[in-house]
């Protein structure tokens, strides 16, 4: 099939929208009703959503929290692109969402505060043991000395009755020797059993302690499979209808939670991830609380700040 050249399609569509009886105009722009917003022109509004009872956060932690997140970005922006109003309906909801992230998490503060207990009572362990063994020590050399002195006295004792007895000094001093060597023997048998008792209680106190060890050590080894990695303590959402929220996942401490909420606020200004190890907007540091330049810049940005 031939090609008609360019003008004749011109043509053509001319002379059918001739014969149509109607005519076409270009309608032009009003400039006039097209309106510009500038970027955080007016504050993003946040409210508080739903909090899962399992984070333990009550409402006025969090307000706390939020207030000292979005100050630091208000501040750096030298007004207030980030307000708590909520009586909004447009308010973002900052919602705590509770899943294997979070028990992950507390697994793992399990495992620190048992292993912080378990330095503890090792360092105390060790120190009972060289206790122990010290006095161990030192009651096997009295055991020794009471033994040479025993066998000491009955060679003398030996020697009185073979020479036909002992005089009156040497009887006195013999008697003596048995009534020290009795008393030396009771305190021995004293000594003995505290011994016995210390050494029973620092075995089962080892015991325990070992058994701390491999059960924390199967928690250990639950962790590690739970883990498979980094994941996220939080996001932000917004859909195609321009609805925004903010769930937040998983924190350790309140500094790794002033973090978070303040990395979410940051991608609802339009900030995206940025390379500085030191940044809130970094998609790998979990606690810091401060903003770095490159923060500062990348809000400048996005908010056209001079």
């Amino acid at each position: 099939m031939k090609r008609l050249p360019l003008y004749l399609y011109a043509l053509a569509l001319v002379l059918a929208i001739a014969a149509a009886g109607r005519y076409f105009y270009e309608r032009p722009l009003d400039f006039n009703s097209i309106s510009f917003t500038a970027p955080c022109a007016t504050p993003i509004a946040y409210t508080i959503g739903t909090i899962d009872p399992r984070f333990h956060l009550t409402k006025a932690e969090l307000l706390t929290k939020l207030a000292a997140a979005s100050a630091l970005w208000n501040t750096a922006a030298g007004k207030t692109v980030l307000a708590y109003l909520p009586d909004d309906p447009h308010a973002m909801p900052v919602n705590f969402v509770y899943d294997a992230r979070q028990q992950t998490v507390t697994l793992g503060q399990k495992i620190d505060s048992t292993e912080a207990s378990q330095n503890g009572e090792r360092t105390q362990l060790r120190s009972l043991q060289q206790s122990y063994l010290a006095a161990q020590q030192a009651y096997a050399d009295a055991i020794a000395n009471f033994n040479a002195a025993s066998e000491q006295y009955a060679q003398e004792v030996q020697q009185s009755n073979a020479g036909g007895g002992a005089d009156s000094q040497t009887y006195a001093r013999l008697q003596a020797e048995q009534v020290r060597l009795k008393g030396q023997q009771t305190q021995l048998q004293t000594q003995g059993d505290t011994l016995a008792s210390q050494a029973a209680e620092l075995k089962s106190r080892i015991a325990a302690f070992n058994a701390s060890v491999s059960q924390i050590n199967q928690i250990v080894n639950t962790f590690n499979t739970s883990v498979g990695g980094d994941f996220e303590e939080g996001q932000y959402v917004e859909d195609t209808s321009g609805k925004r929220h903010i769930d937040i996942y998983a924190y350790k401490n309140q500094s790794e939670l002033l973090h978070s909420l303040a990395h979410e606020f940051g991608h609802s200004l339009g900030l995206s991830h940025n390379e500085n190890p030191v940044s809130i907007m970094f998609p790998y540091n979990k606690d810091g609380v401060k903003l770095s330049e490159d923060d500062i810049a990348a809000l400048k940005v996005a908010c056209k700040l001079p």
